[in-house]
């Protein structure tokens, strides 16, 4: 009786040690996803995910992380787990919609924004990546209102400064061109964009 009691409170303290580091691990994931770090953040929550099938955040960053590596369709179904698992649906369906928009599905991606901006008015991205798949349509001017949102929620996205300094050159808008540009290289001066914005910089009338 009491060997199983103490093999019993060897097995209770086992899991409960456990708990906390299961947490720091997927916290040091998600640092290393909002790094770049991408290839590293995989192997860490493929192992978490596998662990721990049900954990909604684990298979969401895990979605993102291979997202960015353009392993779009391992990130698909992680994502659609996450979002099943209920991951706030916000977050997940800005990221199925970037899996559409790299597939250049215009059509479900925009689809997926407007549910992504429906379910969190303020979630930055939705209106980031709006903005980008609305310019891939050539609807700069409603692309533009996208960008400027999210630019007003979040003065410094340089993401958004790049692409409103695209949608305003399509539209024949040089000054704020020039403006969202010079934002942009002030911001990410090294980003692999910055040598296309300093060429078209060079060339403004």
């Amino acid at each position: 009786m009491w060997c199983r009691f103490v093999a019993l409170l060897a097995l209770v303290l086992a899991l409960t040690a456990a708990m906390p580091l299961a947490a720091q691990d997927l916290g040091a994931a998600e640092q290393l996803v909002q790094s770049g770090q991408y290839a590293q953040a995989e192997t860490s929550l493929r192992g978490i995910a596998d662990a721990q099938p049900d954990n909604a955040k684990a298979n969401y960053l895990l979605g993102v992380a291979l997202l960015e590596q353009d392993k779009l369709d391992e990130a698909e179904p992680r994502l659609r787990k996450a979002l099943e698992l209920n991951h706030p649906q916000d977050q997940v369906k800005v990221a199925l919609g970037r899996v559409h928009l790299q597939r250049k599905q215009s059509d479900q991606a925009l689809a997926l924004f407007n549910e992504a901006q429906a379910a969190n008015p303020d979630n930055v991205d939705a209106y980031l990546y709006r903005g980008v798949a609305r310019a891939g349509r050539n609807e700069y001017s409603a692309a533009v209102e996208d960008l400027e949102k999210a630019m007003q929620l979040k003065p410094d996205n340089a993401k958004a400064h790049y692409y409103a300094g695209l949608a305003y050159n399509a539209i024949k808008r040089p000054d704020k061109m020039v403006q969202h540009f010079q934002l942009f290289l002030k911001l990410a001066p090294d980003a692999p964009e910055a040598p296309r914005v300093r060429s078209l910089l060079r060339n403004v009338r």
